[in-house]
């Protein structure tokens, strides 16, 4: 998602899914009653644009995206795959500390390019070398 929205400078239009879980009917066919469909509010990133390969703004784009479907939901975020939790990598402690507020609790905003002084290195300029 943040790759596609930084590339075509569109906003990001969140959209969360509730009450999902399949039930019978009457008639024993599997349906959901509840469902419903939440569409945020636009997100704005083009400020970003011209970072698109920036990994830390493409993960910081992400978690924004995660977080506003996070509070439409109102689930809880943890900063772990979840692979790693069905494996049984992760339990009790280990795993409560990885619980967060939101998505980019612990990120720094990216500072836009446009931001940069005139002249200033790009990190993923190839021409650059440390």
């Amino acid at each position: 998602v943040a790759r596609l929205a930084l590339t075509s400078g569109r906003p990001v239009l969140p959209v969360a899914m509730i009450n999902t879980r399949m039930v019978k009917s009457k008639v024993g066919i599997p349906t959901m009653r509840d469902a419903r469909i939440i569409i945020g509010d636009p997100m704005d990133f083009s400020e970003y644009r011209d970072q698109v390969n920036d990994l830390h703004v493409l993960r910081w784009v992400t978690n924004e995206v995660m977080g506003a479907i996070q509070q439409m939901t109102g689930q809880t975020y943890v900063d772990v795959y979840a692979s790693r939790v069905k494996r049984g990598e992760l339990k009790g402690t280990e795993l409560s500390k990885q619980l967060l507020a939101y998505p980019n609790q612990n990120q720094t905003r990216p500072v836009p390019a446009t931001q940069f002084p005139a002249g200033a290195p790009v990190l993923d300029d190839p021409t650059v070398r440390e």
